[in-house]
């Protein structure tokens, strides 16, 4: 960090993205090794859970998690790679009963992926608590907009 600013060499920066070297797109590995940081009160989804439920079915993902306590966690993380074109963030607060879809650049609609989600949620309810979750009691929130305060200088 200087002067309130990341720096990264270009060689390091490159890590960081596909083969093309764009520096617009981020490996799924490093979104999925970044979120793994954040696993002290919440649980954080991999980035491919939503495309699996999607393509598959929510029956697809029930091993995924099953050690996990995921109703005793404060949040749920999901990544979404809105059709592979950029990244948005479903956000569970499973004490507040609120949902929240972050997209950064209003691409789909995000009530898609709140509705796979919510599947996910009532079947593992069902299996592991033995519990219906009302969903009438939820706030399901798209959020359109993301201001990123991450800047960076490029160093060689």
């Amino acid at each position: 960090m200087m002067n309130g600013y990341l720096v990264c060499k270009d060689a390091s920066l490159s890590l960081l993205c596909g083969k093309d070297g764009s520096t617009e797109k981020f490996l799924d590995e490093v979104i999925n090794s970044y979120l793994c940081l954040l696993r002290i009160t919440m649980e954080v989804f991999s980035t491919h859970f939503i495309a699996k439920i999607k393509n598959d079915g929510v029956e697809s993902v029930d091993r995924w998690y099953q050690k996990a306590d995921i109703f005793s966690m404060q949040y749920l993380l999901v990544p979404v790679h809105d059709y592979g074109l950029h990244w948005a963030l479903l956000v569970v607060s499973l004490k507040e009963c609120k949902m929240m879809y972050y997209d950064s650049q209003k691409g789909n609609d995000g009530l898609i992926y709140c509705e796979l989600l919510k599947d996910y949620l009532s079947r593992q309810s069902i299996l592991r608590r033995k519990e219906v979750i009302d969903w009438t009691t939820w706030n399901i929130i798209t959020v359109m907009t993301l201001i990123v305060g991450f800047k960076y200088r490029l160093r060689k």
